[in-house]
């Protein structure tokens, strides 16, 4: 099959982005009471990509598409097994989130050739789990992606059930009223550097209100996600206990010596639990070394989730 060609023509078959594709639009008129205990779902951070199901030349295709601006730029064929219902009309079009070997599915924008009027979380969610359990068949097989649902929780701190996720969330979004919550407004930026990369010690450090760059505190790794992604963040290999027990006492200590220094600005989060900064995502280009009262700031804002 030439998909040189065969890929243009299904993309001039793509159909009409809506500009709200990539979010959910609060609804006002719903009560929404802080107060109250609602279930939020947690959307991954990452590329804003859509899955495509359709169809061509009574041929069946899953598509993943990467977009910016709303516009395709690059699209990728995947194997996945699913019901050729999907691909009824102009298809079933979802936003989707890859995190490692998997898909998060976020939104139905169309589905089933019909563009999706669904207007809730709550609504898309419940859609979604039922064309997981009948219209997709996912192959447990290390080189085929899951296709599954983003975490959700009924925690009101969701600071706290995000930095213990198996992934790093863009935003908890309330699935009855869309109300939305976006990880980055409590994030404080620091300079994290290594000190032991096995104990999984992590200095920060952050600007006093001279400009002069601190020692703040240790960062606080508490989990095998965190201690897998702070060293991702730092590029520091990661060595399982496995590799620890039977590897050669003298490279090791040189392995040490050379990734101790590594360091790099991360956006933090504050655990209101063990009052510590925990490392979470990479800072882009453009953001800068929080002050002191900065970090404080966020500090105290970060605790008013929790009373």
């Amino acid at each position: 099959m030439n998909y040189t060609t065969l890929f243009p023509n299904l993309l001039k078959s793509i159909p009409n982005i809506p500009q709200d594709a990539f979010c959910y639009n609060y609804n006002p008129k719903v009560n929404y009471n802080k107060k109250n205990v609602h279930m939020k779902a947690y959307i991954p951070y990452g590329k804003r990509q859509l899955l495509w199901f359709t169809k061509s030349s009574n041929n069946y295709y899953c598509i993943l598409l990467e977009t910016q601006n709303s516009k395709v730029t690059r699209c990728h064929f995947k194997y996945v097994s699913f019901e050729k219902i999907l691909t009824s009309g102009v298809g079933t079009l979802i936003w989707v989130t890859q995190v490692g070997r998997e898909l998060s599915l976020n939104k139905i924008i169309y589905y089933k050739g019909e563009i999706c009027k669904l207007r809730t979380v709550q609504e898309h969610m419940v859609e979604l789990k039922y064309a997981l359990n009948n219209y997709i068949n996912n192959i447990p097989h290390s080189s085929l992606l899951q296709l599954k649902l983003p975490s959700m929780s009924t925690s009101k701190n969701f600071l706290l059930t995000a930095v213990n996720l198996e992934y790093t969330s863009y935003s908890a979004i309330e699935m009855s009223t869309n109300f939305t919550q976006h990880l980055h407004t409590y994030f404080a930026n620091f300079i994290v550097t290594c000190v032991d990369k096995r104990s999984d010690i992590y200095n920060l450090s952050c600007k006093d209100e001279n400009g002069e760059v601190v020692f703040f505190d240790n960062a606080l790794i508490n989990n095998h996600f965190n201690s897998i992604l702070i060293k991702k963040l730092l590029n520091i290999p990661y060595i399982s206990h496995e590799e620890i027990e039977y590897s050669d006492s003298e490279d090791d200590e040189k392995n040490d010596e050379e990734h101790c220094d590594k360091s790099a600005l991360i956006s933090c989060i504050f655990s209101t639990i063990h009052m510590k900064w925990v490392p979470y995502r990479l800072c882009d280009k453009k953001s800068q070394l929080s002050t002191l009262s900065y970090v404080k700031k966020i500090r105290e804002k970060s605790l008013r989730i929790v009373g």
